[in-house]
């Protein structure tokens, strides 16, 4: 009865389409006069400009998905170049220990070719990391210039939003 009670209640305020059709097109059996806009606390949450918010969110949170993405693949690259600078370390290590002691002996000869080796398969790893993620973040526009982020306010309309620049160095 509690059920019956609230849903009849639901049906009685007046509602978004009382506004939309001002002729009072389910006004007929509460037989009330309410002008103005049915903007009260009673109102229930989720009927004023809903989709405007919902779309709104989407795209920030498709906004964000994508500069994820992009620092995503930015990672990537310093991972990468992180295998690059390790390699041509363990590369020249191995290289100059070749060069100084020469071959001399056959067991440390073996073991510089191991050190070259190794570094350069890791430089060779690095590259395989970086060149696509670069190629990825060269695609969009987060990595260039400034970048202006919108501080949501969904209290305001999102024309009234504030933004926040990075202007990379620049004062």
């Amino acid at each position: 009865m509690e059920g019956l009670r609230s849903v009849m209640n639901a049906i009685e305020q007046k509602s978004i389409w009382d506004l939309v059709f001002p002729l009072r097109h389910n006004r007929s059996r509460a037989g009330k006069d309410r002008p103005g806009p049915p903007v009260t606390a009673s109102q229930l949450p989720g009927i004023w400009a809903t989709t405007g918010l919902a779309l709104e969110r989407t795209v920030l949170a498709d906004r964000r998905g994508v500069m994820a993405r992009v620092r995503t693949a930015m990672a990537v690259a310093r991972t990468g170049m992180a295998f690059v600078r390790t390699g041509m370390s363990i590369t020249s290590v191995g290289a100059g220990l070749l060069v100084y002691f020469g071959t001399a002996s056959a067991g440390w000869s073996v073991v510089n070719a191991v050190l070259i080796i190794a570094g350069l398969a890791l430089i060779m790893d690095g590259y395989r990391w970086i060149v696509p993620a670069e190629r990825i973040r060269k695609e969009y526009p987060y990595c260039y210039g400034a970048m202006e982020l919108t501080m949501p306010d969904y209290g305001k309309p999102n024309r009234a939003w504030g933004t926040v620049v990075f202007d990379h160095g620049e004062a």
